[in-house]
């Protein structure tokens, strides 16, 4: 990880359909998230949503990073187990 991003556990604050159509949400198997979290004794709403598993819901707990210079922007790992190659 570089140096402008940090780790944190946000939670999701609001949920919205990735696809119109049930069956295609369905297929993608997930949703688009706002998550809230702590920085520097701050509450921060992401400004950007995030894809998040379909079962998931408002209040669930969520790993993310965030750039320290711009908090509201989050990103997300989906491959935390790859190692990396030096």
């Amino acid at each position: 990880m570089g140096k402008k991003k940090q780790f944190t556990v946000g939670t999701i604050s609001e949920l919205y359909s990735y696809s119109k159509r049930p069956k295609a949400q369905r297929f993608l198997n997930g949703q688009m998230a706002i998550i809230k979290f702590e920085s520097d004794g701050k509450t921060i709403y992401s400004e950007n949503r995030i894809f998040v598993p379909l079962n998931s819901q408002i209040g669930d707990p969520i790993k993310i990073y965030y750039d320290k210079s711009d908090p509201q922007k989050i990103y997300r790992i989906f491959f935390q187990n790859l190692k990396r190659k030096k």
